[in-house]
């Protein structure tokens, strides 16, 4: 009975196996062709958006380039980057670029000094000193952002920078004030460049708006333009 049972069905039980072995294997199948479909379209889409960048920047498309501009100053591995904002407009060969400076009391206001005995302690900075810190950083970052710029493409002939900073007034009041505006040109950048000028003198020796004084304190200015 068993034998005669099993020969009855053997062939009914087979083909239920392998039509369900067939079934998955084409699930895993049309599974991997998806997932490989998939991921094409997104190579592609990563090809496509790269190529086009890489175009703009080669070819100066202006309108394209605003956002790329953004992501590499953004991006930079540069001190206090999280607390720099940064707005570029762009038109013709030309980039106007707005940059919030991190507020002054974000920068360390102790330092570590030696002594005789060979010994180390903290101690306050000058009011002197955290100013020229401040003025260091400003000029370092405006010329940092005007090179990193041009870098970008080569139809880019000028830059304007303009750098604004959340401040206190005489009365106390924390007010939003430009204190540093300039146009680059890329040929006297480049040989600025060339022969080691430092960043402070750099920006101070374009057309700008600066007016500082001799202690390194900055007084509210208009932004220039550049087109």
């Amino acid at each position: 009975m068993k034998d005669a049972y099993v020969k009855e069905h053997i062939v009914e039980k087979y083909q239920q196996e392998y039509d369900e072995w067939e079934s998955q294997r084409r699930a895993f199948e049309e599974g991997e062709a998806k997932q490989e479909r998939l991921q094409n379209e997104a190579y592609e889409k990563v090809y496509t958006e790269k190529r086009d960048i890489l175009v703009a920047r080669l070819e100066g498309k202006m309108e394209l380039l605003s956002g790329e501009i953004e992501r590499i100053l953004t991006e930079s591995s540069i001190p206090l980057r999280k607390h720099i904002s940064c707005k570029v407009r762009c038109s013709a060969n030309a980039v106007l670029i707005d940059v919030q400076l991190p507020p002054v009391g974000l920068f360390p206001s102790e330092e570590l000094v030696s002594l005789k005995n060979g010994a180390t302690k903290t101690k306050p900075k000058t009011q002197k000193r955290m100013r020229e810190e401040y003025a260091c950083y400003m000029f370092s970052l405006v010329a940092y952002f005007a090179v990193k710029v041009f870098d970008v493409s080569p139809a880019i002939e000028q830059i304007a920078i303009s750098a604004h900073a959340v401040r206190e007034n005489k009365a106390g009041e924390e007010v939003d004030e430009y204190i540093y505006s300039g146009r680059f040109l890329r040929d006297s950048l480049c040989s600025a460049i060339v022969e080691g000028t430092d960043p402070e003198d750099l920006c101070l020796s374009v057309d700008n708006q600066c007016n500082m004084t001799k202690t390194k304190i900055f007084k509210a200015i208009q932004p220039i333009g550049v087109f």
